[in-house]
């Protein structure tokens, strides 16, 4: 049999195509203004301190009730031993009987104070400035004496006294050497008086320490020992013993304890050398201070001279030899 005619597939229906957008108007927009940003004040480096004016609730109370004032216990009063209170009911008892009050003296000081205050400044004494012509009388103990004129074209004449007793033969009288000195008569030009110095530097010498270093120490013959600073102790290298301490008490009664006792320094002047116990301070103004214990173990005399300079002659206590050194 013939083939059987094929009918054609069927062609699925197309979807109807989307209608086109319709087409954007795009508007050219204006360009954005910058913002300008103000600049912060600088904050003051104070402003989170807490203010000293107030208080809170929690470092304050403010509910207290202000503290009573306790009056003081009057355990005594003033007053004067001629009131009495019943003389002033005696008075008052009188004047309700009497038409005339005969009062005495102690009755009126009882009972009137303005009257005890007039009494009071009648006989309280009070300095009186005396007129330069007015004559104090004897009563008021005061002293008199009689002032004699001297000329002054007198010769001077001095009288002295021996409490009365002859002088003996070949006596040597003194006069008094300011009164002589007053009684001189001026002349055109008066010898001139020399008077002493304020103030005059300290002296020192120098001493060669431990055979290591050479120091200026000051000669003081007011201190009881032989003194040195901490600091040139160390800077030495000295050893001391600190079990033996003293208190050094200064000219206007300050008090500093002592560190130790240097024992048997080698000090070291020209050709003599000293074996010195030094105490170690630890705030001294000086390096080392030379007290009496050199003075007494050289048997130093000292001479001072009218220019200021000053000698000190030494003697060693092991050799006998003397030395003269200029401070």
């Amino acid at each position: 049999a013939p083939p059987a005619a094929t009918q054609p597939a069927p062609v699925p229906a197309r979807a109807p195509s989307p209608a086109p957008a319709p087409a954007t108007v795009v508007t050219p927009k204006a360009p954005a203004e910058p913002v300008m940003n103000e600049p912060e004040s600088p904050v003051h480096p104070f402003a989170k301190v807490r203010d000293v004016t107030y208080a809170p609730p929690t470092a304050q109370n403010f509910s207290a009730l202000p503290t009573k004032y306790k009056s003081r216990d009057r355990t005594y009063t003033n007053l004067a031993p001629i009131v009495q209170q019943q003389i002033a009911e005696t008075i008052y008892k009188w004047s309700m009987a009497q038409p005339v009050v005969p009062l005495t003296i102690e009755e009126i000081l009882s009972i009137l104070p303005d009257v005890r205050n007039k009494f009071r400044e009648a006989v309280t004494p009070r300095r009186v400035v005396h007129d330069a012509g007015r004559t104090v009388p004897a009563t008021e103990g005061a002293t008199t004496a009689t002032i004699e004129e001297v000329d002054e074209e007198q010769s001077a004449v001095f009288e002295l006294d021996c409490h009365g007793d002859v002088l003996d033969d070949g006596a040597t009288v003194i006069p008094d050497v300011y009164e002589t000195y007053l009684r001189v008569s001026k002349s055109p030009e008066p010898n001139k008086l020399l008077v002493a110095s304020e103030s005059h530097a300290l002296r020192t010498i120098e001493v060669n320490i431990d055979r290591r270093e050479t120091i200026d120490c000051i000669l003081d013959p007011g201190s009881q020992v032989i003194c040195m600073s901490a600091a040139l102790c160390h800077h030495l290298g000295l050893m001391y013993d600190p079990t033996i301490t003293l208190s050094m008490q200064s000219a206007n009664r300050g008090v500093d304890r002592s560190l130790g006792l240097v024992k048997n320094v080698p000090c070291q002047i020209g050709p003599i050398t000293l074996y010195l116990q030094i105490h170690v301070i630890q705030r001294a103004s000086y390096d080392v201070l030379l007290g009496r214990p050199f003075d007494v173990i050289t048997e130093s005399v000292v001479r001072n001279y009218a220019d200021e300079t000053q000698t000190i002659t030494l003697i060693c206590p092991n050799t006998e030899s003397k030395l003269t050194v200029p401070t």
